[in-house]
C-alpha cells in the first residue's frame, strides 16, 4: 500500500485500486473515480493484404483501445499518405477519429470561392450562379474587375 493511500485510508477514504480519482477532503467523499487503463507501451505488428483490411484493422483496434477507458483524442493514427484518410473518414462509423493533417487547400471552401470568381469574371454563368447563390456581390467584384486591389482593400466572405 502506498504512503498516499494509507493517509487517505486513515483519513476515512476508501479507495479503489488501479483508479484516477478525485475527492472531497472536506467532505471525505469521492467525487469521480475512473479505472484506469491498461499501459499500451507495446508494438503489434498485424499483416494486412490490402487497404481495405488495413483500415478494418486500425479502426478494430482505436475502437478496442476506447472501450479499454482511453479517450479518443487521445489516440493518434498515424496514415502513410493523405489517400487513405479519406476512405478512413467513410467507415468511422463511431466518430472516434479527428483528422489532424487537414485537407487539401484545393477543397476548401475559400479556395473554391476564389476559383469560383476567377471563373465568373471569365464569362462562366455556372460560377455565377454558384456566386448569387451564396449572397456575393457580383457588382462589387465586376466594379474591381480589372484593378489590383491590396489584400487590405478587398473584403470577402470566402467561407461561401
Amino acid at each position: 500500500m502506498s504512503k498516499m493511500r494509507k493517509i487517505l485510508s486513515k483519513e476515512g477514504f476508501k479507495l479503489p485500486k488501479s483508479s484516477f480519482i478525485q475527492f472531497d477532503l472536506n467532505s471525505k467523499r469521492i467525487i469521480k473515480s475512473r479505472k484506469v487503463v491498461e499501459s499500451l507501451n507495446r508494438s503489434e505488428l498485424i499483416r494486412a493484404n490490402s487497404r481495405l483490411e488495413q483500415i478494418a484493422i486500425a479502426l478494430g483496434k482505436i475502437e478496442e483501445y476506447v472501450k479499454k477507458g482511453i479517450e479518443p483524442e487521445k489516440i493518434a493514427l498515424i496514415l502513410p499518405d493523405e489517400s487513405i484518410a479519406k476512405i478512413i473518414k467513410r467507415f468511422d462509423r463511431k466518430r472516434n477519429l479527428n483528422f489532424a493533417m487537414g485537407t487539401a487547400y484545393r477543397f476548401h471552401s475559400s479556395f473554391i470561392a476564389l476559383e469560383e470568381i476567377l471563373n465568373y469574371l471569365s464569362g462562366d454563368e455556372l460560377s455565377k450562379e454558384y456566386l448569387q447563390n451564396r449572397g456575393v456581390n457580383l457588382e462589387l467584384i465586376q466594379s474591381q474587375k480589372g484593378d489590383r486591389l491590396k489584400v487590405d482593400e478587398f473584403s470577402l466572405d470566402l467561407e461561401i
